[in-house]
């Protein structure tokens, strides 16, 4: 398929779409970056953005696939869009001529907004996510008229850049800075806060504590599940509802890592507790997307693909 080519790509589940009407796309009027990053913003939203940048395709879990995009505004404004399996693979063509690529514009409806610390991506919603890639729409000619009136903007010397991961660098001052060193034995005689850097083997996982919980998708605190839920009567059933401490009633959640660990060395063995950013590191899956691949598992099956610890 040639790069100049539209490709457009639905993605329907369960309820219908909207906006669009004889292949075309109507983009929702807050669909500007900014505001798609705004908390204040609904958690699904329409974005629309150029591709400056594009990760190669990455494995992950059992025969999954994923791949980074970055898109931007005219006014230079960036977004980090996440695509999976037959998304993720409709770039490819785009990957494979980045240099010829030129202006390409995407447009992503009912994009689900994800906040983490500071960073804000958008990924596919569960239902009713639709790509479109530079397809012939009076949406993206509107937008990319808009980069026509940039002083100096010259289309030809657009590129899709290979977007690589940010790598932070840390050496033994950084790892070590404001933490004491302290052997395994040492930690069972600490009664006060502090921290430390302790080195030992991961001797064992203990799975009876399980290896994820549901979170608050904002704080990703603990989300407890409520006793009182709301009853549909057209579905005839009970919908789940949980409670966050800091944000009070939550209608969805997501899962995040928690493991635990036994460590030992010379000195005595402890039990350590391993969060989501340290097991995300370590596997590169993201603990939703393990879920979803073990979801309706007993619980009890302990996902094989956190046997690496054990290797640390």
């Amino acid at each position: 398929m040639a790069v100049g080519y539209g490709v457009m790509v639905m993605m329907v589940v369960g309820g219908g779409y909207r906006g669009v009407e004889d292949g075309g796309a109507t983009v929702d009027s807050n669909s500007s970056l900014p505001a798609a990053k705004s908390k204040k913003s609904a958690p699904s939203k329409d974005v629309i953005g150029t591709i400056v940048s594009m990760g190669d395709l990455i494995p992950f879990g059992l025969n999954k696939l994923r791949r980074i995009v970055m898109i931007e505004d005219p006014e230079g404004d960036r977004l980090e869009c996440c695509f999976f399996d037959a998304m993720a693979d409709m770039f490819v063509s785009f990957a494979s001529n980045r240099e010829n690529a030129r202006h390409v514009v995407l447009i992503v409806q009912l994009a689900k907004v994800k906040y983490w610390k500071e960073n804000v991506s958008v990924s596919p919603a569960i239902n009713g996510t639709k790509i479109f890639i530079n397809v012939d729409l009076s949406e993206v000619r509107s937008f990319k008229t808009s980069y026509q009136k940039r002083n100096g903007f010259d289309e030809s010397t657009l590129k899709i850049e290979i977007l690589s991961p940010t790598k932070t660098i840390v050496t033994p001052k950084t790892f070590f800075k404001g933490a004491s060193r302290k052997n395994v034995g040492d930690i069972r005689d600490s009664f006060n806060e502090v921290t430390c850097v302790v080195y030992a083997k991961i001797h064992k996982i203990q799975k009876e504590f399980g290896w994820c919980y549901p979170a608050c998708k904002q704080c990703s605190r603990i989300a407890k599940e409520s006793e009182y839920s709301d009853l549909s009567a057209s579905a005839g059933y009970a919908k789940k509802s949980w409670r966050c401490d800091r944000h009070g009633m939550l209608k969805s959640v997501t899962h995040r890592y928690k493991v635990i660990v036994r460590v030992i060395n010379h000195t005595g063995s402890a039990s350590l507790i391993l969060f989501d950013n340290m097991i995300q590191r370590l596997l590169d899956i993201p603990c939703v997307k393990l879920k979803e691949q073990y979801d309706g598992v007993d619980d009890d099956d302990f996902p094989t693909e956190l046997d690496i610890l054990l290797s640390m």
